[in-house]
């Protein structure tokens, strides 16, 4: 068990390394950004960056904006280059590509990660790349706050503990 902090960190940490590896040229913040495959292949080809939506709030999974953008990049960008279509398989590559390179990144990173907070790294991929449609599909909406959705599942399965006054 842990408290918030360290889920944010070491995703945090791999996300920064992780884009810095893959994506050195960066990304963009686009107000009307990319909202398909096609759009966000196009844009990659005219500009050679990935082109991300700027909004961040309380609600944001991260509590960092330049970390949120820089996970929605490499999101989308492991879209472009998989050419990963905007459905639950897409989606389902998505998240294998992701997992790889966080793999990738603990075995490799000289940062100290312990297996717990690796391990908790991987459910918050899982629930960003699958949890969240999953939940679209059967509400027909996006949950309202993706943070507290993300936290009430790594409660439930033991990984993090919410302190009181923390919701």
């Amino acid at each position: 068990m842990t408290d918030l902090t360290h889920v944010d960190l070491t995703l945090a940490m791999a996300t920064k390394d992780i884009v810095a590896s893959i994506m050195p040229q960066g990304y963009d913040r686009v107000v009307h950004s990319p909202g398909s495959l096609e759009e966000c292949t196009v844009y990659f080809k005219t500009h050679g960056r990935i082109g991300v939506d700027p909004s961040f709030g309380n609600t944001s999974i991260f509590a960092d904006a330049h970390t949120t953008h820089s996970f929605n990049a490499w999101h989308d960008w492991c879209h472009v280059k998989g050419q990963c279509t905007f459905d639950m398989a897409g989606e389902r590559r998505v998240d294998e590509i992701m997992q790889q390179h966080l793999a990738r990144w603990w075995g490799t990173s000289h940062k100290p990660v312990s297996q717990d907070a690796y391990e908790r790294a991987s459910l918050v991929l899982k629930m960003f790349n699958l949890g969240r449609l999953e939940y679209w599909l059967v509400y027909g909406e996006s949950s309202a706050n993706p943070r507290q959705f993300l936290y009430g599942f790594l409660t439930a399965r033991d990984k993090i503990a919410i302190p009181d006054g923390c919701h």
